[in-house]
C-alpha cells in the first residue's frame, strides 16, 4: 500500500494524530501552542485594551450595521476581529490542506485568503494560502441562489477583507461539509495577525452553525484555554458537543432582537463576589441586554453593577493587606502587586442566570496578569444603552454548550481538560511543552548520542537490577533520560502544586527535586522547586517498609539523582492518590532539562503503575504527539485507559523474570508497502522486543534492518539521495517536492496483530534531508527496541493484569 502526503513549506510531514472526532483544537493566537504567529510580536496592554474597546464599541453599534445587498455585493461590517484572540485550524478543499482562523462567536461568515492575492493586497499569514484553482471540489458564487457574488466585510478597528464568494469543501476533524460557503478574499488589511482568516460562529444565516444545521442539528461547544494551560481548549459540534451536556446548568438563549440577528443573548440577572451577594436589579442587566461573545476579552457590566463588584472585590482583598499596584491601563482600575507572594487568596465570582443557573468562574477568569500587575478583570460600560458583555476572560476553563434549536446555553466548571483522568504528553522542547521556552533544543548530534546511551542502558541492565545495600535503594534506572524527550504535568502535595516531569515507561522510581537544595547540587528548572515542608500530607521515608530511606538514581548518560524517600499525594487530573512514594532529589545532575523530575511508567515495584494498581487495576494508555501536532498527546489510566481499548488490537506481553521493569512483546515480521520481509527466524531468535517510550528511533537487528532498508530504497528510487544523517543512513532531499509517495510500514506481532506505523513514524526530517527513522542493533545479543518515533499517533494500551498490550491506529483521539 502506497502513502501520499502533501510536505508543508516547513518541511514536516502531515499527521493524522487529532484531539479527537469532532474536536478542533483552541488555542490563543499569540500563545505557546498556536500553530501560526511564532516569532511575532505580542500585542502590549494598551494595544489588547485598545482593540477591546473597538469589539466593544462594534457589538454596541451594530444594530444599525445589519446585512444588504447592493449592486450584487454583500456589506458585512460585522464586528472588530482585532482582539479575537483565540484561534483553530480546519481544513478547506479537496484534496485537503488545513488553515488556521480566528473563532469568533460574534461573525458570521467565514472568509480566507485566497489565491492569487499579492502584496500589497493581502497580508503575509503564516500557512500557504489557499488556493481555489487547486481544489476539485471548489466553485465560484454562492451555494445559495439567494446570496450575491461578492463581500465586502468591514471591522470597526479600520481593518476589512474583500473578494468573492466561493464554495467547497470544509473539514472539521473528520467531519466532511460539502458545499461551504465562504468568503474568498482578495483585498485584505493587516490586523488579522497571521491567521489565515475568520471562522463565523455567530447564529445569523451565513455561519458555520446556520450552515451545518441539518448536520450538526445547531450545536456546538467550546472550552477556551487558559494562559496557564494553553494547549486544553477545544471546539466540539453536535452529538459530540452534547455528550458532554450531562455536567452542564444551562440557562435559556434569548430571542435575539430584531435588529440584531447573530449575537448571542442570555439573561443574567445578578453577581457574587466570595460570600457576598450583589443583589443589584436584573434590570440593569436587560437594558438593552447580556451578550456572550467569545471576542471580548474583559467583560463589561453596567455602571452600578461594576462599582458593587469592585468594591465587594477590594473589601474581601484587604483582609490580606496586599499592596496596591498601577493599573497598566485605564481599563482596569483595581490592581495588586503580588510579586512578593508565593499564595495568594482572592474571592471566588460566580454568575447568577435566569432559570437558577449559578456558574462560578474560574481563576483565571477573574484577575488578569499584567507584568507584576494583578488586575480584577473586569470594566463598567461606557454606556446605559451598552450591551452587557460576558467576555472570553472570565469564559475561560468553563465548558460553554450552545443548543439554539433546543433555546439554551450550558456553562460546565469541571475545567478545561483533555478528558477526566487524562494527561496532556507533549514533546519535552516543543512549543507547547509547559518548560524549556527559549532553551537550545538538542542537535541532532547530541539527541542520537544521548539515544544510544539510553539504548547502551536497556542492553547493559541484565545486572543492574533493584537491591537494598545500607538503607539505601540503588536504582539503577535503566535508562538515558537524556532522549525521553515526551513530558506530562501532575499535582504533588497538599495543597497540590503542579510538576512537569519525564514521561519514561522504561523507569520504575518517580522523583523531583526538592528543597533545600542549592546550586551546584541541583539543576535550574522552570518551575519551583517542591517543597515537602510546605506539604501538609508529606512525610518523611516509604511510604512501605520494606525499602530503604534513600535512594541513588544512575542513568546510562552519566546523569544521576540522589536523595531520600518521601510519601505524599499526587494527583492525576482528578484522581487523588495518597502515600506515594517517590524520591526527593537533593543531589542531581544535568542532562534532565527544565524537568522537575521522572514519572516511572515502568512495571516494576516502585512505578506509578505498581503503586496505584489497586484504584488503576494495573492499566494505563497513552500517544505520543506528533511534531505537526504537539498538543495532541495524552496518558490515561484505568478505567478512561481501557474505554479506548474496543479499536485496539492487541498482542500478548512477555514477562521476562530477568527483567522485571520493562515491557516486552514478540515482534514476528515487517511488511514494507506490499512486500513482507519474511523475518519471522531471525526476529524469533532476538533476546526480545521491547517497547520503550525514552528510546527515539527502533532499533532491529542487523539483517532485518538491511531488509527493510532495501525494501523502503526501492519504492523511494526516484527521489535523489541526501548525506546520511548520523545513525539514520537513507535520506532523501525532498525541497523540490510538493508532493511525497513513500510506502507505508506495518509491525506484525504474535497473535496475528498487525500494526500500521503513522506516517510520522516513518521518515524523520532535517532541514532539505528526510532520513528513514530506523537503524540497526550495535550487537546480536541487544533487545529489539520499539522506540518513540515509531510509537507516534498510535494509541498505546498496556493492560499488565490482562497481560497484554494493543495498538490503535486512528490517531490521538479522545
Amino acid at each position: 500500500m502506497e502513502q501520499e502526503e502533501l510536505i508543508s513549506p516547513t518541511m514536516r510531514f502531515l499527521s493524522s494524530s487529532t484531539l479527537g472526532s469532532k474536536k478542533l483544537q483552541v488555542t490563543y493566537r499569540y500563545g505557546p501552542c498556536s500553530p501560526i504567529g511564532h516569532g511575532r510580536k505580542v500585542p502590549n496592554s494598551t494595544e489588547v485594551f485598545s482593540q477591546d474597546k473597538i469589539r466593544v464599541d462594534s457589538i454596541n453599534r451594530k444594530t444599525s450595521n445589519l446585512y444588504h445587498n447592493q449592486d450584487s455585493k454583500l456589506t458585512v461590517p460585522v464586528d472588530s476581529t482585532g482582539f479575537s484572540m483565540y484561534v483553530v485550524t480546519v481544513g478547506f478543499g479537496t484534496p485537503k490542506r488545513d488553515y488556521t482562523l480566528i473563532f469568533d462567536t460574534g461573525s458570521d461568515t467565514t472568509w480566507m485568503q485566497c489565491q492569487p492575492c499579492p502584496e500589497p493586497n493581502c497580508y503575509k499569514q503564516d500557512e500557504q494560502m489557499f488556493d481555489p484553482s487547486q481544489s476539485t471540489s471548489y466553485h465560484n458564487g454562492s451555494c445559495k441562489s439567494s446570496y450575491s457574488n461578492a463581500y465586502d466585510q468591514v471591522y470597526r478597528d479600520g481593518t476589512h477583507s474583500k473578494g468573492f464568494l466561493g464554495c467547497d469543501t470544509l473539514t472539521l476533524d473528520s467531519d466532511v461539509i460539502t458545499n461551504f460557503e465562504f468568503g474568498c478574499g482578495q483585498e485584505n488589511s493587516k490586523g488579522f495577525g497571521a491567521a489565515a482568516g475568520m471562522l463565523g460562529l455567530g447564529r445569523g444565516e451565513r455561519s458555520l452553525i446556520s450552515q451545518t444545521a441539518s448536520k450538526f442539528g445547531q450545536s456546538f461547544s467550546y472550552c477556551l484555554p487558559t494562559p496557564q494551560n494553553p494547549n486544553s481548549g477545544y471546539l466540539l459540534f453536535g452529538k459530540h458537543a452534547k455528550s458532554s451536556s450531562f455536567s452542564l446548568k444551562f440557562t435559556p438563549l434569548l430571542q435575539n432582537p430584531a435588529d440584531n440577528l447573530s449575537l448571542y443573548f442570555v439573561e443574567l440577572v445578578d453577581i457574587t463576589v466570595g460570600t457576598k451577594r450583589l443583589n443589584v436589579s436584573p434590570l440593569l442587566f436587560s437594558s438593552p441586554g447580556t451578550v456572550v461573545d467569545s471576542g471580548t476579552a474583559i467583560t463589561q457590566l453596567p455602571q452600578p453593577v461594576y462599582l458593587a463588584l469592585r468594591s465587594a472585590f477590594r473589601e474581601s482583598m484587604s483582609k490580606y493587606k496586599y499592596p496596591l499596584a498601577p493599573s497598566p491601563v485605564k481599563m482596569l482600575d483595581t490592581c495588586y502587586d503580588l510579586s512578593q507572594y508565593q499564595k495568594v487568596t482572592y474571592p471566588n465570582i460566580f454568575f447568577h442566570f435566569g432559570g437558577g443557573t449559578d456558574v462560578s468562574l474560574d481563576q483565571s477568569g477573574i484577575m488578569s496578569i499584567h507584568k507584576s500587575s494583578f488586575c480584577l478583570a473586569f470594566a463598567a460600560k461606557e454606556k446605559t444603552s451598552d450591551y452587557t458583555i460576558i467576555g472570553s476572560t472570565q469564559q475561560q476553563a468553563l465548558n460553554v454548550f450552545y443548543d439554539l434549536k433546543g433555546g439554551k446555553i450550558g456553562f460546565g466548571t469541571t475545567g478545561s481538560t483533555l478528558g477526566s483522568k487524562k494527561l496532556q504528553v507533549t514533546y519535552r522542547y516543543g512549543p507547547c511543552s509547559p518548560i524549556g521556552h527559549g532553551r537550545k533544543v538538542p542537535n541532532l548530534a547530541k539527541i542520537f548520542s544521548q539515544d544510544k546511551s539510553r539504548v547502551d542502558s536497556i542492553n547493559g541492565k541484565t545486572s543492574n537490577l533493584y537491591h537494598t545495600q545500607d538503607s539505601r535503594l540503588m536504582v539503577p534506572v535503566h535508562n538515558s533520560t537524556g532522549s525521553s524527550t515526551y513530558v506530562v504535568t501532575v499535582g504533588f502535595g497538599t495543597p497540590k502544586h503542579n510538576y512537569t516531569l519525564i514521561f519514561d515507561t522504561g523507569s520504575d522510581t518517580t522523583w523531583m527535586q526538592c528543597k533545600p537544595c542549592p546550586k551546584p547540587n541541583c539543576y535550574k528548572q522552570d518551575e519551583q522547586m517542591f517543597d515537602p515542608s510546605q506539604s501538609t500530607s508529606y512525610h518523611n521515608g516509604s511510604c512501605k517498609s520494606n525499602h530503604g530511606s534513600t535512594y541513588d538514581a544512575k542513568y546510562g548518560d552519566g546523569s544521576y539523582s540522589k536523595g531520600f524517600l518521601g510519601c505524599d499525594t499526587v494527583t492525576l487530573d482528578t484522581d487523588v492518590i495518597s502515600n506515594f512514594v517517590f524520591g526527593c532529589g537533593r543531589e542531581n545532575s544535568d542532562g534532565f532539562g527544565a524537568a522537575a523530575g521522572i514519572l516511572g511508567l515502568g512495571r516494576g515495584e516502585l512505578s506509578l503503575i505498581s503503586q496505584t494498581a489497586s484504584k488503576f487495576g494495573k492499566s494505563f494508555g497513552y500517544c505520543l504527539p506528533t511534531p505537526q501536532n504537539p498538543n495532541s498527546g495524552y496518558l490515561l489510566f484505568g478505567k478512561h485507559a481501557k474505554s479506548s481499548s474496543s479499536s485496539l488490537k492487541f498482542t500478548p506481553l512477555q514477562n521476562p523474570a530477568k527483567y522485571p521493569s520493562f515491557y516486552f512483546v514478540k515482534l514476528v515480521d515487517i511488511t514494507v508497502g506490499t512486500k513482507r520481509l519474511n523475518m519471522s527466524p531471525l526476529l524469533s531468535s532476538s533476546p526480545g522486543t521491547v517497547v520503550d517510550s525514552g528510546t527515539i528511533i527502533t532499533r532491529l537487528p542487523q539483517p532485518v534492518y538491511v531488509a527493510l532498508r532495501s525494501a523502503f530504497q526501492k519504492s523511494m528510487s526516484k527521489y535523489p539521495l541526501a548525506p546520511r544523517v548520523e545513525i539514520l543512513d537513507t535520506c532523501y532531499d525532498l525541497s523540490q517536492y510538493q508532493k511525497v509517495t513513500y510506502p507505508n510500514i506495518l509491525f506484525h506481532f504474535e497473535g496475528g496483530t498487525d500494526v500500521s506505523l503513522d506516517q510520522s513514524g516513518i521518515m524523520s526530517g532535517n532541514k532539505s534531508s528526510f532520513c528513514l527513522a530506523f537503524a540497526a542493533k550495535d550487537m546480536t545479543s541487544d533487545f529489539t527496541i520499539i522506540g518513540s518515533t515509531q510509537q507516534q499517533a498510535l494509541n498505546v494500551f498496556y493492560d499488565l493484569k490482562g497481560g497484554k498490550i494493543g495498538f490503535g491506529t486512528k490517531g490521538c483521539h479522545n
